[in-house]
């Protein structure tokens, strides 16, 4: 399934969401998605929770306008912290543009899978906030949007990183209202003390998975979340991306079976 110019619209109190899909996969046809084979195995049960139903509902544009269904995946967090290679790595795709020297995503991207009947599993890339305050006031409005159509939350932190405060405001201010949906992604273990800097890093060592433990817990009491809603990983080495999967496949599907989704106001 090849994906050109669609562009996807809903407008949530009177504001109007703008959502680039920058590549659409067939879930029956690619097996390369093997992160989240147990969430392909549920589409039916998901097609029937979103088809036809407002609350999940987008106008596309790519030619003809027609109506489709979709529940989100958001990736959100600071500039830099990884969504996009996460995104990638998950997806087993580059669709997602990357750098390591500034923002890629100044707009929401998606990565979306077909599941039938017009109905979709969106995986969208959100803008880093921390750049500047004038982009934040934009991105964190967006924000605000989003995540009231959005099914999961993923927050990505970095590992190797000591200041948390524009993450802390934040992450607070998303659990307080979508407690239920949110979870941290600690990205960049590998980066944690003490770094190899001669081989090639496969997993932590001993002395590093104590750090990392240890980051976990200070994350858990800074956050004030339950350590089972922080997953440690790695993007760029590939290092636990199935936890992150399986966190994400479990907060949709409880979700899903709870009707947990917020109303929204049209």
């Amino acid at each position: 399934m090849t994906t050109k110019r669609i562009v996807r619209e809903k407008t949530i109190n009177k504001k109007k969401i703008r959502v680039n899909v920058v590549h659409r996969y067939r879930s029956d046809k690619l097996s390369r998605l093997e992160y989240f084979e147990s969430l392909r195995n549920q589409k039916e049960q998901i097609t029937k929770k979103i088809s036809n139903n407002k609350l999940f509902s987008w106008r596309e544009y790519s030619g003809l306008p027609r109506t489709i269904y979709c529940t989100n995946i958001l990736f959100v967090g600071q500039t830099g912290t990884g969504k996009s290679s996460t995104l990638n790595h998950l997806l087993n795709d580059d669709y997602m543009a990357t750098s390591d020297y500034e923002s890629c995503t100044k707009t929401v991207n998606s990565s979306e899978v077909y599941i039938g009947k017009e109905c979709y599993i969106s995986f969208c890339d959100m803008p880093g906030i921390g750049e500047n305050q004038e982009a934040d006031k934009h991105y964190l409005e967006l924000y605000s949007r989003m995540t009231e159509k959005s099914d999961v939350i993923v927050y990505l932190l970095s590992a190797d990183k000591r200041d948390y405060a524009i993450d802390l405001k934040e992450f607070r201010s998303l659990k307080r209202r979508y407690s239920k949906k949110i979870f941290i992604g600690l990205n960049g273990i590998d980066k944690i003390e003490p770094i190899s800097r001669v081989a090639e890093w496969t997993g932590p060592t001993e002395a590093q998975q104590i750090n990392i433990e240890r980051k976990v817990e200070d994350i858990r009491k800074l956050f004030r979340v339950k350590k089972d809603d922080i997953i440690p990983f790695s993007a760029i080495c590939d290092y636990k991306l199935e936890d992150i999967a399986r966190k994400i496949t479990d907060t949709l599907l409880i979700n899903m079976q709870s009707g947990i989704v917020k109303k929204i106001h049209f």
